[in-house]
């Protein structure tokens, strides 16, 4: 894939691109107008990757652990602006977080595993 030189704009999500990379810091050249692949895949509903929760610990303390998972995607898009989650579906007794990519996933993964190391 053939990075982007001149900086851009993202229409939907908001980073800006220079040299091939995405930031969320202001650019002072005049930016190009373009859509991200992560604002494709979250406007197509098309996840990279997913994670899946269920259980009785889960269940007992499902807004908390959302909670966590929301705080943890704010740390990770900081960074990483492609990486973002599309959406979080509570259906019976599992939750769905799907992710425009496998970074996001695992740092959510990772920031579980260490708040319930015992009990998750």
């Amino acid at each position: 894939m053939k990075s982007l030189r001149r900086a851009l704009v993202v229409r939907v999500g908001g980073p800006r691109f220079r040299d091939g990379r995405g930031s969320w810091n202001e650019s002072t050249a005049r930016p190009g107008k373009v859509s991200c692949p992560a604002s494709h895949r979250t406007f197509d509903n098309c996840p990279e990757s997913y994670v899946e929760i269920e259980g009785g610990f889960f269940q007992e303390r499902r807004e908390e652990l959302v909670r966590l998972i929301l705080h943890e995607e704010k740390l990770v898009k900081a960074d990483h602006p492609m990486e973002r989650i599309i959406a979080i579906v509570h259906e019976n007794d599992r939750t769905l977080v799907t992710t425009t990519g496998v970074h996001m996933a695992r740092c959510i993964g990772r920031a579980l595993s260490r708040a319930y190391q015992e009990n998750f």
